[in-house]
This record gives structure tokens, C-alpha cells and sequence, in this order.
């Protein structure tokens, strides 16, 4: 699994407002366990800001798919990525795709 890095500091910022910092801290230390944090450079944003999506958030999300290698990206939004060159599952795709019934 792979989280974009900006992801992170998104997660952190709602997690600590919702609950508090401690449980961010917590929370995010138990997701890197099994997480990998993609990183970004200078490259990658320049081609997220020439990228035809409207959400530059998104364009972000694209970026860090392909630094890290990504098969696909899982979002609720599938179709804010219509001009992603990975391809999306939405989170339920994904459980019926990956995750077999117990």
C-alpha cells in the first residue's frame, strides 16, 4: 500500500482536529506500519500542475501513484481521476476485488 506524502499531513491535521494529536501520532505510526509514503520532487508537481484534472489535489494523488509505482489508486471520487494515467477503484471495488469474503 502506498500513501501519497502530502496524504499524510492531510490525515494528521483531520485526525488530531477530530480527535487529538496523540491519536494522529498513533494512528499514523500503525498505518506506516504497512504503508509506504510515496515521495514527490520538483518534477513531479511541475507535471501535476500540466495535468488537465481539475482538483490539483488529485493531479498530487496521480503523481505520487506513479512515483510509487502504483497499480491503481483507490478513491471515492473515481471520477475527478477521468485524465489519471493510473487507473482508479473505488474503496468497495477494491474490497471485492482484493479481500475475500470470510
Amino acid at each position: 500500500m502506498i500513501v501519497a506524502w502530502h496524504t499524510v499531513s492531510n490525515l494528521f491535521y483531520l485526525l488530531s482536529s477530530a480527535r487529538s494529536s496523540a491519536f494522529a501520532r498513533e494512528f499514523l505510526g500503525g498505518l506506516l506500519k504497512f504503508a509506504t509514503v510515496a515521495s514527490g520532487s520538483t518534477e513531479s508537481v511541475r507535471h501535476a500542475l500540466s495535468m488537465r484534472m481539475r482538483d490539483f489535489e488529485d493531479a498530487l494523488q496521480v503523481e505520487a501513484a506513479i512515483s510509487g509505482d502504483a497499480s491503481f489508486i483507490v478513491t471515492r471520487n473515481v471520477a475527478d481521476y477521468r485524465g489519471s494515467s493510473i487507473p482508479t477503484l473505488t474503496p468497495a471495488a477494491f474490497l471485492k476485488r482484493f479481500v475475500s469474503p470470510r
